[in-house]
């Protein structure tokens, strides 16, 4: 049995695959067993990751989502402890040696995880750190229910056992299923911080993928009520405060790309989190007031 498994979905990410699959295997702590899940691309990322051999596992899949990718990989997997890596993350050299370390001497934690650095689809760094002061340490459970914490996938390593007793991530809440998921494994043990930036994480634009996954938003919010009451009001709050602010993101990257109709959905699911911001009531007019003028100049 392998001390790690790695699990890499990949939808599309053919230009990306091969530089995480080289990230893992130069990792200090040792080849981890690596299994790619490719979830229904219509590009050549099985192929890369089949490239490398018995060096990684490849299954295939129809696109059903992350979720659901890594839980299949999970399935698949015989290591004592998980990493769940996106197919455009990359861990610097000792990130899984760190959280090994630290896991083997808290035997009662249930997960280890680190800080990053946030590049842009160019490759700049557009963050150093991803945590920010305030929650630069473990989270308790009421920290977690309390506001949204800084943990993504790629930065972190969790126990098998662990991973095994929340069931998995939510195929349901395709886009925020990680946030819930942090809470249920939060359940069965207490996380570890290492403040060290062990992790390269890419940021693209929004459009159109968070308008896409609002559906997810719902759903998420509903199974946080029902799992948690009252407990999480601080959380859900903090959450449509975010997903308004994507929205808005969303929508000004719609704007710039000439796409009037679709800022118009953004703002408009956008009120729906954040009913009471003038600012989004005014970008929405100007949406109208856009497509208007371009009318006008089309005519003249």
């Amino acid at each position: 049995m392998h001390d790690v498994s790695v699990i890499i979905p990949v939808f599309n990410g053919a230009t990306t695959i091969g530089r995480v699959i080289e990230s893992v295997l130069a990792q200090s702590a040792g080849t981890p067993e690596i299994i790619c899940v490719d979830d229904g691309s219509t590009d050549a990322s099985a192929e890369i990751a089949s490239s490398y051999g018995e060096r990684v596992r490849v299954l295939t899949q129809p696109n059903r989502g992350q979720a659901a990718a890594r839980n299949a990989g999970a399935s698949a997997s015989s290591g004592e402890f998980i990493v769940f890596l996106d197919a455009d993350d990359l861990p610097r050299p000792t990130m899984f040696e760190r959280c090994l370390e630290a896991l083997r001497a808290r035997p009662d934690c249930v997960l280890a995880y680190t800080n990053a650095e946030i590049l842009g689809e160019d490759g700049r760094v557009m963050r150093e750190s991803m945590v920010a002061r305030d929650r630069a340490r473990a989270p308790s459970m009421e920290d977690l229910l309390g506001r949204i914490w800084p943990i993504v996938p790629s930065v972190a390593m969790m126990r098998r056992t662990a991973f095994a007793a929340t069931g998995g991530f939510e195929p349901a809440l395709r886009g925020p299923e990680d946030i819930f998921f942090w809470l249920v494994l939060r359940e069965k043990g207490p996380f570890i911080y290492i403040p060290e930036v062990l992790v390269a994480k890419t940021e693209y634009g929004l459009f159109p993928k968070v308008l896409e996954r609002d559906p997810g938003a719902k759903a998420f919010a509903k199974a946080v009520r029902e799992r948690y009451g009252a407990r999480a009001h601080g959380l859900l709050d903090d959450f449509r405060r975010m997903r308004a602010r994507l929205l808005e993101r969303c929508a000004a990257e719609a704007m710039a790309a000439g796409a009037p109709a679709m800022a118009r959905r953004c703002y408009l699911r956008a009120l729906g989190y954040a009913p009471t911001r003038l600012k989004i009531y005014r970008r929405l007019l100007a949406t109208y007031i856009g497509r208007g003028a371009s009318a006008a100049g089309a005519g003249r």
